[in-house]
């Protein structure tokens, strides 16, 4: 392969909120496995990876990538939790080469308010009010 782009996790608050820790087992077991098909490989070129932007602390906006990292790690807080603990795992599988991608909302097919999603709740409330 010339490249991986890992996008896999458990998505929408809603299902966070639900049940953190199967949120935050799946995404680190998901880690895991690319994880060490890249070091059985020895490959560390040409890996990108989504985490979040949940992985900043609270803190004033703009954000910078260099800003402060959340410590939490109960609740909600489960998700930013393992995809810091993804990103930790891959810079050590890739000897630090691997791109990652911290990603604020993301938008595609399939989102529904139901499962938490932002942009499909912003687009219902506006319907709603429109009524």
């Amino acid at each position: 392969w010339d490249a991986i782009v890992h996008l896999a996790s458990v998505v929408g608050v809603d299902c966070v909120v639900a049940d953190p820790e199967r949120c935050r087992a799946e995404n680190q077991r998901g880690f895991d496995a690319f994880a060490i098909v890249l070091e059985d490989q020895g490959r560390s070129a040409g890996v990108w990876a989504a985490s979040t932007s949940e992985v900043y602390a609270e803190q004033a906006l703009p954000l910078s990538e260099s800003a402060c990292l959340r410590s939490e790690s109960q609740g909600r807080h489960a998700y930013a939790a393992s995809k810091l603990y993804g990103e930790q795992r891959l810079a050590q599988a890739t000897q630090g080469q691997a791109t990652l991608l911290r990603f604020f909302n993301v938008v595609g097919p399939n989102q529904s308010a139901g499962q938490g999603m932002v942009l499909p709740r912003f687009v219902g409330v506006h319907v709603k009010a429109r009524r």
